[in-house]
């Protein structure tokens, strides 16, 4: 939950132009993908790895 308002928050970071903004807009970017691949890559790793401990328990 706090990782999709960090995105959804870093997103006018990321996107809107204006005076300033070719120093932060790299940086946006950058954050907002890695977070939310991460949060991605973690939800996917978190169910394989319950769904083998499943199997191999029973």
């Amino acid at each position: 939950m706090s990782a999709g308002t960090t995105v959804l928050g870093m997103v006018p970071l990321a996107v809107f132009p204006g005076q300033g903004s070719e120093l932060y807009q790299g940086i946006g970017i950058a954050l907002t993908g890695r977070l939310a691949f991460s949060t991605w890559l973690n939800r996917c790793f978190r169910e394989v790895t319950c769904k083998q401990m499943m199997y191999s328990l029973g």
